[in-house]
């Protein structure tokens, strides 16, 4: 679950999902012209990789599109 920061009526919307080894990258659908609330709210997007994709290990993940370019770090798992 990627949590995230910003108007509740403009929830990110995930347009694809790519991981290999020690590193993912999530792209979000950006969608013009639309019209948000002016709040802040969190926001929780579910992120899955095929099983396998990526490594138990921690890894950079790249966030592209829908104002949430950066890239964050996701711990290791287990």
């Amino acid at each position: 679950v990627l949590v995230t920061w910003g108007s509740s009526g403009c929830p990110p919307v995930v347009g694809s999902v790519e991981g290999s080894g020690n590193a993912g990258t999530v792209e979000f659908t950006t969608i013009e012209g639309q019209v948000c609330t002016m709040d802040m709210a969190p926001r929780a997007t579910i992120v899955a990789f095929a099983d396998g994709a990526v490594d138990d290990d921690e890894f950079p993940l790249t966030l592209v599109g829908g104002n949430l370019d950066g890239t964050v770090s996701v711990p290791a798992r287990g």
